[in-house]
């Protein structure tokens, strides 16, 4: 065995001198999370190749799976099987032979990531754990080494590094129940709440310790916080960071649930009394009149009809479910349901299925809207949290990225109107050598393509990937038409967390004429392309150099 590492050590070393010739790879893409995106591989990796330090096998695989970090759950140790071939398990040791065809090999071999030259990456050691046991040795897993690019098999008992990765591809969209602790130990933490086990996982300190609500605006794909400590305004907050920002000016409110049918915000204020705001701009206070319960403590729109409910103590101190009419009156605002059979409710909100779900403070509850019965009672495993002050369940969007095909493109599917008559001439994409917003001629040598990605849905898009192709003639009249086998120039991985983003690759323009066109594509794990045409997707465009020469002008954003 100490033949064959002398001798893949000197292969390693001729790799790292051969980086001065190598052409450059489409670029690894720093997601400014700690995470490293390979958009070629299709892989995510953390930044930081030894967050946890070296363990055995089994406890290296058992860390990654139940690994959440950056937004993701979804991490796992990468696998050793030939990635065309999962049966096919390669073993240094046994052949002498690098294994160049694994999840590991995309960074060794491809990205020529070493112990001594880790790239993007952080404290890149030795040797790895996969997940992949040896063949035919139950006590043996497989490992990679980042010194010699070998594959070799280790006793599962020792210590080797876990780099932990996942698959650029998104599970279902499936809601999340989030709440918000009022109370220590975890007061002002965010937390995910796993509604078939309790399971309770810590998401972040959003710094407002006296939070007593949330609620999520499923118009625009935001979760809403009330902090109510010293009544200040509803805040927005970024599920994936806790990073939030103010909602408007309107102050006063406790409780929250965001009503769709006319989109705003409701809550009871300490009189009590049912008011609103409106929810995209915080503004506009409205009050329905007031709730006959002595203290309205909870607040939830349900999403089938927008019926308002609550809870609250009733004159002989009985805590109540109660619906609320929204309409402005001059009697009562709320009508009981039933008692809550001595429940200490906290927070309650409605899944999109029609489950409301309550919470005390250790279990979570749910309950019959019509009757106020719990129908099912759910401990809390895991960090204790102390009392949530508000529930809200997030039904995730899927990011909508895309790009104008002409400037009057409206971004529906097919594009509006289509075809564009400037089909040739997507402002979204743009020779800029100078970034400088202005539109450049091609330049003989390397130019600089500037590509606007933009994302209706504005939810973060992590995983987006742009690839730009050069292509002579194409049929302009469905847009570009099929491009397989056209020649990629290069492509990038972008992560969108706001509606546009612009994206820069080199360009070196040989063997141009009048009929090359630039097609930028985008694709996404939750928004694939759907077809050749530009003119039918909107995650294509194009730039024909004939209309750079007709436009040597500032291309303005619009």
């Amino acid at each position: 065995m100490k033949r064959h590492h002398t001798r893949a050590r000197l292969i390693a070393l001729s790799f790292l001198l051969a980086l001065v010739s190598l052409p450059a790879a489409a670029q690894l893409y720093d997601n400014g999370d700690g995470t490293i995106t390979d958009p070629a591989s299709g892989l995510m990796w953390l930044k930081n190749a030894n967050m946890n330090g070296p363990m055995e096998w089994a406890t290296a695989n058992a860390w990654a799976q139940n690994l959440s970090f950056a937004g993701y759950s979804d991490w796992r140790l990468p696998s050793g099987a030939d990635l065309n071939n999962s049966s096919q398990i390669c073993n240094s040791a046994g052949n002498g032979a690098n294994c160049q065809n694994t999840e590991f090999a995309t960074l060794y071999f491809a990205r020529l990531i070493m112990a001594f030259n880790p790239g993007p990456f952080q404290n890149v050691n030795g040797n790895y754990w996969t997940s992949t046991e040896e063949p035919g040795n139950a006590n043996r897993a497989m490992a990679q080494d980042f010194i010699d690019g070998g594959q070799n098999p280790f006793a599962k008992t020792a210590p080797l590094g876990a780099w932990a990765v996942r698959s650029l591809t998104s599970p279902p969209n499936v809601p999340i129940l989030y709440g918000v602790v009022s109370q220590a130990p975890n007061a002002g933490y965010l937390v995910k709440i796993d509604t078939q086990t309790g399971g309770v996982t810590l998401v972040g300190d959003t710094g407002y310790p006296n939070a007593c609500g949330l609620a999520y605006d499923s118009r625009r794909a935001r979760l809403l916080l009330s902090p109510c400590f010293g009544q200040a305004a509803v805040r927005i907050v970024n599920p994936l960071n806790v990073q939030s920002q103010p909602l408007g000016t309107a102050a006063g409110l406790r409780p929250i649930a965001y009503r769709s049918a006319d989109d705003r915000i409701y809550s009871m204020d300490i009189s009590p009394s049912l008011m609103s705001i409106d929810a995209a701009t915080g503004t506009d206070p409205r009050v329905s009149g007031y709730v006959n319960q002595l203290a309205g403590s909870t607040i939830a729109a349900r999403p089938l009809d927008g019926q308002l409910f609550g809870t609250g103590l009733s004159s002989t101190n009985a805590q109540n479910l109660f619906k609320l009419n929204y309409r402005q009156g001059s009697g009562p605002r709320d009508t009981s349901v039933g008692n809550l059979g001595g429940s200490s409710i906290g927070a309650i909100t409605f899944h999109p299925d029609g489950r409301l779900f309550a919470m005390n403070r250790t279990t979570l509850l749910t309950l019959n809207p019509n009757t106020g019965a719990t129908t099912q009672s759910v401990p809390l495993t895991g960090t204790p949290i102390g009392l949530i002050g508000g529930l809200a369940v997030v039904n995730p969007v899927a990011p909508d990225i895309w790009i104008k095909d002409c400037k009057q493109d409206t971004g529906s599917i097919p594009s509006s109107p289509t075809p564009c008559a400037d089909i040739k001439k997507s402002p979204d994409i743009m020779i800029d050598n100078n970034n400088d917003g202005q539109p450049d001629y091609n330049r003989f040598g390397t130019n600089i393509v500037r590509i606007t990605v933009r994302n209706r849905n504005n939810t973060p898009a992590s995983q987006a990937v742009v690839r730009l192709y050069f292509v002579n003639s194409p049929n302009t009249s469905s847009g570009a038409g099929n491009l397989v086998g056209q020649s990629l120039v290069d492509l990038n991985a972008v992560g969108l967390s706001d509606d546009v983003r612009r994206v820069a690759i080199p360009w070196r323009a040989q063997s141009i004429s009048l009929n090359s066109c630039l097609v930028a594509e985008l694709d996404h794990p939750n928004d694939r392309v759907l077809t050749s045409s530009v003119a039918a997707d909107n995650n294509k465009a194009m730039l024909c150099l004939v209309s750079i020469q007709r436009v040597p002008r500032p291309i303005p954003l619009p």
